[in-house]
């Protein structure tokens, strides 16, 4: 049984769709690899090399999927907030100022 190893660490955000979507298929594959070796009639030892091996790879690309997952929220989260601040900023400043100098005058 060939056993595949878990890919790089992602950083470029550029192909973040992707990147996340290849991520979720790799971890898949690992998870059925990881069934078949538990399946299997390898020697004890074997079969838990192997077991411990791929538990090792799942959790590095669940933690590469979190890590993508949280950048894209950060940098959706951040720019809801840009545009909230920039769009509360221009809705305020014009007409209130405006507002303010015809009461005064």
């Amino acid at each position: 049984m060939n056993i595949t190893s878990a890919s790089g660490s992602f950083t470029t955000s550029s192909q973040g769709g992707s990147e996340l979507t290849s991520l979720q298929r790799e971890l898949t594959s690992l998870q059925k690899q990881l069934q078949q070796v538990k399946d299997s009639k390898d020697d004890a030892k074997t079969k838990e090399a192997k077991l411990k091996l791929l538990e090792a790879q799942i959790q590095q690309v669940a933690a590469e999927i979190q890590q993508l997952q949280a950048a894209k929220a950060a940098k959706t989260s951040t720019a809801t907030q840009v545009t909230a601040d920039s769009t509360t900023d221009a809705a305020r400043t014009p007409m209130s100022s405006g507002r303010l100098l015809e009461a005064v005058a």
